[in-house]
């Protein structure tokens, strides 16, 4: 997955460019326009990608950020996750549905994708302190698991 015109903290860009390609043909399978902006996480500005192709390369995964103030540097932006998650079709580029995560804490929430099923049917996401399992196939997401304070996953390793 690739974007065309990403976001950083000195160049907003509201519309981002997605495209998916096969690296093994040669060729692009889809592109398309999210309504989401897109943040490649490696420009080193602070945060992860906000875009994932899921293992089987079958569905495309956008997070939807806001940009805010950082609680250590009033002068920098940093990108908040805000829970919204947005789900494509990787071959046609189409939408397929949009899930919106309720963070429980009056306060701005973080979150970020922590990982897919070996299968690539769930996505595990860590959002507002809790760890939410969102079905691929049914666009569903559990109700979110609560974890201790100060624990924020960084992978989970599914079950065999």
């Amino acid at each position: 997955v690739f974007t065309v015109g990403w976001d950083t903290e000195n160049n907003r860009v509201p519309v981002a460019g997605i495209v998916v390609y096969d690296l093994l043909s040669g060729h692009v399978i889809s592109s398309f326009l999210s309504d989401f902006p897109v943040a490649p996480g490696y420009t080193g500005e602070f945060g992860v990608p906000s875009i994932h192709l899921s293992p089987d390369g079958k569905k495309v995964i956008l997070e939807e950020y806001k940009w805010r103030a950082s609680s250590t540097n009033q002068t920098r932006q940093i990108r908040l996750r805000t829970g919204r998650i947005a789900i494509y079709d990787a071959d046609s580029g189409s939408p397929i549905s949009t899930l919106t995560l309720e963070p429980s804490i009056t306060e701005p929430a973080d979150g970020h994708v922590v990982n897919f099923s070996n299968d690539s049917r769930h996505l595990y996401y860590f959002f507002d302190k809790h760890l939410f399992v969102i079905d691929l196939l049914d666009d569903t997401a559990s109700s979110g698991i609560a974890l201790p304070i100060g624990f924020d996953p960084t992978r989970v390793v599914p079950a065999r």
